[in-house]
């Protein structure tokens, strides 16, 4: 995802639920200003030891990102449109932000999912359709760049050498369905 934005010297990005920071760390040796955030403490330690900024809303709220990536966590948000919005409101005019939320079940993969109890706090308690990210996106005054971009320009973008690392950005891809989104 850093292609989008590798005209910006030294851009400003933000990884939004960063998990234990392997976005933040390759955004780093890219060269871009770091900022993380995530909700669980010990990530949070983890990603600061590794030098990297921790963003916090009542702290920060000046700062403005030309990127901000959101992997895995919009489907665990109460209010999807109201979180957008205020991630809109952090993202520079222009600034893009990605947003991956997990590929919708089949009908056979439902059949397999237990009825009771399948959503628990924390937990998935939103699912998209494409359709839905758009909607968001507009609500937000997001412009829709793409959805579901080519693995293999991925690929490409980052003239990947490493097989395992391909592996796991193709693993990622086809588990998950992303929006690309550009502030007007």
């Amino acid at each position: 995802m850093l292609f989008l934005i590798n005209d910006i010297y030294q851009p400003k990005v933000l990884d939004y639920g960063c998990g234990w920071g392997k976005w933040c760390l390759m955004a780093q040796i890219a060269g871009c200003d770091v900022y993380a955030f995530d909700i669980v403490s010990s990530r949070r330690r983890f990603i600061s030891s590794k030098g990297i900024k921790l963003f916090n809303w009542d702290d920060n709220n000046q700062i403005e990102f030309d990127f901000i990536n959101i992997e895995q966590v919009l489907e665990h948000v109460p209010d999807p449109k109201t979180f957008l919005n205020e991630i809109s409101s952090i993202l520079k005019s222009g600034g893009i932000v990605t947003i991956s939320v997990p590929k919708r079940l089949s009908k056979k993969q439902l059949k397999e999912v237990p009825a009771k109890n399948s959503v628990q706090p924390l937990e998935h308690i939103n699912c998209f359709e494409p359709s839905n990210l758009e909607f968001l996106a507009k609500e937000a005054d997001l412009e829709i760049l793409r959805i579901n971009s080519s693995i293999l320009r991925l690929l490409k973008s980052f003239k990947l050498d490493n097989l395992s690392l391909a592996f796991y950005c193709v693993y990622f891809y086809f588990r998950t369905q992303r929006i690309y989104l550009r502030k007007k």
